[in-house]
């Protein structure tokens, strides 16, 4: 969670909600952060002012062609994860064009791949944007423009809490987070101005537990599960 000044709302599903993102969108929120485990879909929803339009894609298979035609449109990639046996990838038009990503690029493949990917395409001023892992693969998305101006990332079987601890005390602040069951992967970036950010690692997110944090100026940037999936 993150240091903040907009409405939030999270919410849950047995279901994946359609008609309720429409709902929420229809309201000038946008979706900032989801997770699927044990069944249930979990939603956090985010009055930015940020975003003109959103859209997602869920399918079996992980929609390249689909992320490729939207980057043609102006969107950026804004969210991605793998529930239920399908990938979701939400895809953001922002209002301000010197918002969009440059350059996004995508990789999938093992642990491996992806991290000789990421120590490639930092050469040459590329950034991680976001991590995901779904159906035996590891997906990175890296781009320019992102304002990051320095980037680290750990992956481990525990989740990486003194380390963590360790780049926030130098003002990074995490930026990408995912887990696959057997394997945690962290990124963490350097932003300019720094907000306050405070990070739980707790196998429930009660609404209670959120209120707490949002009453003291906080919001939620990250969610992700801590549930099996290799």
């Amino acid at each position: 969670m993150r240091k903040a000044d907009y409405d939030q709302r999270y919410v849950s599903f047995d279901y994946f909600p359609k008609d309720f993102i429409l709902e929420q969108w229809s309201e000038g929120k946008t979706i900032t952060s989801f997770n699927y485990e044990s069944g249930k879909w979990y939603f956090v929803f985010s009055k930015l002012g940020k975003y003109s339009r959103e859209s997602y894609s869920l399918k079996y298979d992980f929609p390249e062609d689909w992320i490729y035609e939207k980057r043609q449109d102006g969107y950026n990639c804004t969210s991605i994860t793998f529930g239920d046996k399908k990938w979701i990838v939400v895809m953001s038009k922002p209002e301000n064009s010197e918002d969009r990503l440059t350059f996004e690029s995508v990789k999938k493949g093992s642990i491996n791949d992806i991290t000789e990917f990421i120590e490639y395409k930092w050469g040459y001023g590329y950034f991680i944007t976001h991590v995901a892992f779904g159906n035996g693969e590891w997906v990175v998305v890296m781009a320019k423009n992102t304002g990051y101006r320095h980037q680290v990332y750990r992956y481990q079987s525990a989740f990486p809490e003194e380390w963590i601890d360790k780049y926030y005390k130098q003002e990074y602040r995490i930026t990408g987070l995912t887990y696959s069951g057997k394997t945690w992967f962290v990124v963490m970036s350097k932003i300019p101005n720094p907000p306050g950010e405070i990070c739980f690692y707790n196998e429930n997110t009660p609404s209670d537990f959120l209120q707490k944090y949002w009453d003291k100026g906080y919001r939620v940037v990250l969610l992700k599960n801590s549930l099996p999936l290799e």
